[in-house]
């Protein structure tokens, strides 16, 4: 039985430049512990002690999964903004300056959503709050809900059915949807929070390239075939999913029509 002391030793968190002094004792590689410092300096990262201690293999870091998923890694940043965080590390002052116009920089809309996406009235722009795709709503970040419920001393978990899309490691037939999950644990500035989806690159993204006649790039999707698709496939009307009490052949039947739907292609499971 996990007792109280230990489960609030678990849900500790390692954050800011302590991740750098972490890596620096467990790797004993002082380049990939500055490459760490700069690139939390811009974008934050929290590791609880739960993960530091018992999923990640620091034998095989930086290439092990767990820590390529939880921590901070030099090609997060464009290399000019790597090299002008790093210039400025002994300059706190100037540090400050330089995240902030780094951070200036970042897109949180991708695909000039502020500038493509904002309906307009007699000439005049409006305000709102957008609804992108026809039956559906648009989750955006699963992490907000189950922080939420993290929050309330539960543990969280989030996510949303979507039409099957994505293919499994080293599958062809689509299995998954592109749904977000996310997982959060603990409160009180100690928390663990996941957030992942599970296509290489969102469906959007597809649907954009498929409109510009844009090729796919490389390791985005595949077909029923040998070689990975290039090419945008005419995505379907998205359809209801099944309740998970559904039987057998019915699912079966049901994933056959799908594939059918989307022409064999499928995303590839990352």
């Amino acid at each position: 039985m996990t007792t109280v002391e230990e489960l609030g030793s678990a849900t500790r968190t390692v954050s800011g430049r302590r991740l750098a002094a972490l890596v620096r004792e467990r790797c004993q590689d002082a380049n990939l512990a500055h490459e760490v410092e700069v690139v939390s300096r811009v974008l934050p990262f929290k590791v609880s002690h739960h993960v530091i201690d018992h999923l990640v293999d620091w034998q095989s870091a930086p290439d092990d999964p767990l820590y390529r998923l939880v921590f901070p890694h030099r090609d997060m940043l464009d290399p000019g903004h790597f090299g002008a965080v790093e210039r400025a590390l002994g300059d706190p002052p100037t540090l400050r300056a330089v995240v902030a116009g780094i951070r200036g920089e970042l897109n949180p809309h991708p695909g000039d959503q502020l500038t493509r996406n904002i309906p307009h009235h007699e000439g005049a722009e409006l305000s709102g709050v957008q609804h992108k795709y026809a039956q559906t709503a648009l989750v955006g970040a699963a992490s907000v809900y189950s922080r939420a419920m993290a929050a309330t001393g539960m543990v969280g978990w989030a996510m949303t059915s979507a039409a099957s899309r994505v293919a499994p490691c080293h599958g062809r037939t689509p299995l998954f949807g592109t749904d977000p999950i996310s997982v959060a644990a603990g409160t009180d500035g100690e928390e663990f929070a996941l957030d992942i989806a599970t296509s290489q690159v969102c469906q959007g993204e597809i649907q954009e390239r498929g409109r510009l006649g844009l090729p796919l790039e490389p390791g985005w999707a595949t077909d029923a075939g040998t070689a990975p698709a290039t090419r945008p496939p005419r995505w379907h009307s998205p359809r209801s999913a099944r309740p998970a009490r559904a039987t057998r052949d019915r699912a079966t039947r049901d994933r056959a029509t799908r594939a059918r739907d989307t022409k064999g292609r499928a995303w590839p499971w990352p």
